[in-house]
């Protein structure tokens, strides 16, 4: 993971290219998480990255019906020509489509249509910037060892506090199978496999849930953030 300085200097000149744009994408940009075929919210995530994407100068696709179902919001991001995730906080359900936004060494940098962005390594979570109570910086497992669905391994997590204050959280985690399920991703479905991490401290509990499909890539999972935001639930769209 790079230095929060250069990390900071890359987030403020993304803020600058994109102007006034990003403060109207802050308040329309997030919605409640489609449940059940109701794609208001993605859609709305959609037309945001979309706006964004174009005010960049990057290939967008073209508008998005306005009563999209979840399989037609599907063709339009594929057109978009760049591998997306939707990343909804569980605890609000307020959601965003992301698309890469920078690499350093193994982490990839997800961002949105407003200055938020999740830093993934093989598609674990390590950083957060733009929710308020990100993760700054994190030890976590190697994708190896989530995937081999057994073992232990010591988490760190530095983020910060409802009072923007720098803390520090540090579990005992466990794994183990899950089982099989079908995960339905933006109207795509999946055949996957399930594995959980169980972490615990004195004074935080909580369960972190992988789904990989057939391909081993983990399509959707529910990953733990902070003690205030919680868990995030991240949906690879578009490979």
């Amino acid at each position: 993971m790079g230095t929060d300085l250069e990390m900071n200097m890359t987030l403020r000149s993304r803020r600058a290219s994109a102007g006034l744009f990003l403060c109207c994408a802050l308040l329309v940009g997030c919605g409640n998480a489609p449940e059940a075929g109701d794609s208001k919210a993605m859609l709305a995530s959609y037309k945001v990255l979309a706006a964004s994407l174009a005010h960049l100068g990057h290939k967008t696709a073209k508008p998005a019906p306005d009563a999209a179902t979840l399989a037609s919001l599907r063709q339009v991001l594929v057109s978009i020509g760049k591998p997306i995730y939707s990343v909804t906080l569980k605890k609000t359900n307020a959601n965003a489509l992301m698309t890469p936004y920078g690499q350093n060494g193994p982490v990839q940098t997800w961002a949105s249509g407003t200055p938020q962005t999740v830093s993934l390594r093989d598609g674990i979570l390590v950083a957060t910037r733009g929710y308020g109570a990100d993760i700054m910086t994190s030890e976590a497992p190697s994708l190896a060892q989530v995937r081999s669905a057994s073992g232990e391994f010591h988490r760190i997590y530095y983020y910060l506090d409802g009072a923007d204050q720098s803390s520090t959280l540090e579990l005992d985690c466990s794994f183990a199978a899950g089982g099989t399920d079908t995960v339905t991703v933006v109207g795509q479905s999946y055949a996957t496999h399930r594995v959980t991490e169980d972490c615990t401290s004195p004074s935080v509990t909580f369960q972190n849930v992988y789904w990989f499909d057939a391909s081993g890539k983990i399509r959707q999972s529910d990953q733990y953030v902070s003690p205030e935001l919680a868990t995030m639930r991240l949906q690879r769209v578009i490979d």
